[in-house]
């Protein structure tokens, strides 16, 4: 009884989400359909993607395109830069990796042009789940820590929020449970502290993956049961699809066919609906998987859909390797480009000083020299008027003695 009052409450705290998200799509769309200027329309596609890429990242990268266009009609860097990363991320959650870190690369460029803090750090976000994609843990760790600093100085916790959680599940999938239960329940704690729920089933599922890796059958299930309430509620298919799929694993190494093959056909269905190759690929695995032995046709159903995907993702991945190359390359060359001029501003500085330093020694020996001609004046001045007075003193000696003399002729 207690347990169903518990969900009870989350699932009414998660429609009035899920409606107040849906009342501000409604509102933004609303406000577009007035026609308003480019400047403004720009403000709101952009927005709209935001709302829709992990709902609907087809629309969330339609909203995005339109607003690159815009941007670039009226030469709007920030709009263009804020557009391309919206694409970058609706392509991600597509699964096209090579048009994400592409639009990612641009908008971080123009990030760093215009030296826009929060979206240098939305794209170091973007770039983080770049190469976890690739299961370079060692390069996406570092982007989402970069990101969350950065996050952290602007004042964004929403975002720190999510990159908290990322960096847990990075850890998580590198095999460091420590690190991922850490990350993990600092981003809720955080979440819960500033009442946000965009990231919070997210969280939510990850820490029940976490606790099932731990051992810890009974919360875990509770994690994931939270996470979908709260998915289904605020619409969240991304997220959602990855929640139907943890709990498929669960089941899966619990030993349960039946509820893994459920909820495995769950995320399935909502990923091929909503074209996300990667999600979808690792539900066909696991449904091929789990009717390999008991029923052939639905598992050579299942093992076909996962070569067609595997089959066009191997070309992504290809793709996604040089990409990385090419980020790597384009990150030396900006930090080449970053420690050439730290080196020439450095120089600028030391000499600046230097300069500072010699005007000062010259202004001391300047004001020495004053000072020691001051004294010599002073000295000379003395000297004078000694040479005066004595003079003055010898001229009255030689006054009298003229006078002894004629006083002393007169006297003979």
């Amino acid at each position: 009884m207690k347990k169903t009052f518990v969900y009870m409450i989350l699932f009414a705290c998660t429609v009035s989400i899920g409606l107040a998200q849906n009342r501000q799509a409604d509102s933004l769309k609303s406000l577009l359909d007035k026609n308003p200027p480019d400047s403004a329309k720009l403000e709101l596609l952009v927005e709209l993607s935001r709302v829709y890429y992990l709902q609907r990242p087809d629309s969330g990268l339609n909203f995005a395109a339109r607003a690159l266009a815009i941007a670039k009609k009226t030469g709007d860097k920030k709009g263009e830069m804020q557009a391309l990363t919206q694409i970058g991320f609706s392509m991600w959650i597509m699964g096209d990796m090579p048009a994400a870190s592409q639009s990612l690369i641009s908008s971080l460029h123009l990030a760093e042009q215009l030296n826009d803090k929060w979206g240098i750090a939305r794209n170091y976000d973007g770039m983080g789940d770049i190469y976890a994609i690739q299961n370079e843990f060692k390069l996406a760790i570092p982007y989402a820590l970069k990101s969350v600093r950065i996050f952290s100085e602007v004042g964004d916790y929403e975002n720190v929020v999510n990159g908290l959680s990322d960096i847990g599940d990075f850890y998580n999938s590198a095999g460091q449970v420590d690190s991922a239960l850490l990350f993990n329940k600092r981003a809720l704690a955080l979440s819960v502290k500033i009442n946000e729920w965009t990231w919070r089933p997210k969280i939510i599922k990850s820490l029940g993956i976490i606790y099932w890796k731990m051992g810890k059958k009974d919360t875990a299930l509770a994690y994931m049961h939270k996470a979908i309430i709260i998915c289904l509620k605020y619409k969240e298919t991304f997220l959602l699809t990855n929640a139907y799929y943890g709990l498929a694993e669960i089941f899966q190494k619990s030993g349960q066919r039946d509820s893994c093959i459920f909820y495995a056909k769950k995320a399935f269905a909502l990923a091929k609906e909503n074209s996300l190759a990667y999600p979808m690929s690792n539900a066909s695995i696991l449904l091929a998987q789990m009717y390999d032995g008991n029923n052939a046709a639905e598992a050579a159903r299942y093992y076909k859909v996962t070569l067609d995907i595997k089959d066009s993702l191997f070309k992504t991945e290809k793709t996604n390797q040089l990409m990385i190359i090419d980020i790597n390359r384009q990150q030396r060359e900006t930090d080449l480009k970053n420690a050439a001029t730290a080196y020439q501003n450095k120089i600028k500085l030391y000499a600046s000083l230097l300069a500072s330093a010699l005007v000062i020694i010259i202004l001391l020996m300047v004001w020495r020299n004053n000072q020691k001609q001051k004294k010599a004046n002073i000295l000379l001045e003395s000297q004078k008027k000694q040479i005066q007075e004595a003079y003055h003193h010898l001229k009255l000696t030689q006054n009298q003695l003229i006078q002894s003399e004629k006083m002393a002729s007169l006297g003979e």
